[in-house]
């Protein structure tokens, strides 16, 4: 019975095994981010939260619609809260430089930069022509070539900056924020 609800995870994930660990990586390292001590305790926990979805993947097949890194990250979130208040773990980030570092090879700081990028490019293709050529040309520029762009786009360089932040800031930010979130 266990080996057909790894399966049911597996395919849950589209049967691709990559992405699976992948996540699994990503999450023992944002366990390692919360505060928890070793790699060993990160991994623990990444484990449970993991056999608390295949099991409740067999009791209840219909949470197989959420999209699985948003719904084993919630169920992360509780094992993390229950292990805090088990191992009375800090409720706050810890210094950086104390936090073990599970990718020893730079892999998953990789994988997250690639994440990053596909989520930017993906929110720079939902702005409208005009939004995303302004914040294109910008970030491609120097802050000198802000006069160039202003007569090109019309207006004052500053009233041009105040556009590209606003776009920046309203469209932009936000929806990288959301598709990073897992």
């Amino acid at each position: 019975m266990q080996q057909i609800v790894q399966n049911d995870l597996l395919s849950w994930f589209d049967s691709d095994r990559k992405r699976l660990e992948e996540f699994r990586r990503r999450l023992v390292y944002w366990f390692g981010k919360q505060g928890v001590r070793t790699r060993e305790e990160c991994e623990d926990l990444a484990q449970k939260a993991f056999l608390r979805v295949m099991e409740k993947l067999d009791r209840e097949p219909e949470i197989s619609a959420i999209a699985p890194e948003q719904y084993i990250s919630g169920v992360a979130k509780n094992v993390l809260k229950e292990s805090r208040k088990r191992m009375k773990l800090p409720t706050t980030t810890p210094d950086p430089e104390t936090i073990p570092d599970p990718d020893t090879d730079g892999v998953l700081e990789k994988l997250e930069r690639e994440r990053e990028r596909k989520c930017l490019e993906k929110c720079l293709q939902n702005l409208k022509p005009d939004e995303r050529e302004l914040v294109e040309l910008y970030a491609q520029s120097d802050s000198h070539y802000t006069a160039a762009l202003s007569k090109k786009f019309g207006g004052t360089a500053n009233a041009l900056r105040i556009r590209i932040f606003r776009t920046i800031r309203e469209k932009l930010r936000p929806c990288v924020e959301n598709c990073l979130n897992f």
